[in-house]
């Protein structure tokens, strides 16, 4: 399952700090810019769609449509801030076996 960083966390709190959204919603959105899989849209939501997931960590909401989460089944979600700008990052899991 998709694992959150505790800045992803933070910052998806911030970003649904609002009446109108309850969560992220993480889905599909066609092809990616270098052809290795499909592209993400992360976008603020009121609520889930049918058949969403939903990852929940420190307080912060994620939904997953399916083609999503099967992209994102093994991944680390990352999110930075600069200024008014928000930058995701989605990472490997650490491989448990491999020493730290």
């Amino acid at each position: 399952m998709l694992a959150l960083t505790e800045n992803a966390a933070d910052v998806i709190r911030q970003l649904t700090d609002a009446p109108v959204a309850d969560a992220v919603r993480i889905s599909t959105a066609g092809g990616s810019v270098d052809g290795h899989g499909p592209s993400l849209r992360i976008e603020t939501v009121p609520g889930p769609t049918a058949n969403d997931a939903l990852v929940e960590a420190a307080g912060a909401r994620v939904y997953l449509e399916p083609g999503a989460m099967r992209v994102l089944d093994d991944k680390v979600l990352d999110a930075d801030v600069e200024g008014d700008q928000v930058r995701f990052a989605v990472f490997e899991q650490p491989d448990e076996d491999t020493p730290a």
